[in-house]
C-alpha cells in the first residue's frame, strides 16, 4: 500500500517486490549473490552489472538488487522462512505460491502464480 499520487514510491515498492522473484528464477540466493558479472545478461542486468533497469531514475544505486537479495533472500527463501518449512508449514510445490515458470511443460497447469514482469 502506498499513498495516492506517490508514483516514485509505488515504483520502488514494485521493483523491490519483483527482485526476489527474479532472483529465485535465476537461482540466486542470499548467500550466493555474485559480486562480479556472470556472463548471463539477464542476471547481470538484475544485479546492476550491465546497464540500469530504471533504479537510477528512482534515486537508487545500481547495486540495489544485490542489497535486497542479501538482506531478505529470494522469493523461495522468504516463503520458506515465513510460510513454508521454517514457518507455518504451507506446501509450496505445485501450489499457487510456486513460480509461474515451474510448470513441467508450457501447457501444464501445475505451475504457480508467482511472476514478476521484466524490470525496465
Amino acid at each position: 500500500m502506498v499513498p495516492h499520487g506517490d508514483d516514485q514510491w509505488f515504483s520502488i515498492v514494485n521493483a523491490v517486490m519483483a527482485i526476489p522473484i527474479h532472483a529465485e528464477t535465476y537461482g540466486i540466493a542470499s548467500d550466493r549473490v555474485p559480486d562480479m558479472p556472470t556472463g548471463d545478461s539477464d542476471i547481470d542486468r538484475l544485479l546492476g552489472f550491465e546497464g540500469p533497469f530504471f533504479q537510477e531514475s528512482l534515486g537508487l544505486g545500481h547495486e540495489m538488487a544485490r542489497d535486497v537479495i542479501r538482506a531478505v533472500g529470494n522469493y523461495g527463501e522468504i516463503y520458506d522462512r515465513h510460510l513454508g518449512v521454517l514457518g507455518v508449514g504451507l506446501v509450496r510445490e505445485n501450489s499457487r505460491n510456486a513460480l509461474w515458470d515451474s510448470a513441467p511443460c508450457r501447457d501444464c497447469p501445475e505451475g504457480g502464480q508467482i511472476y514478476a514482469p521484466p524490470l525496465r
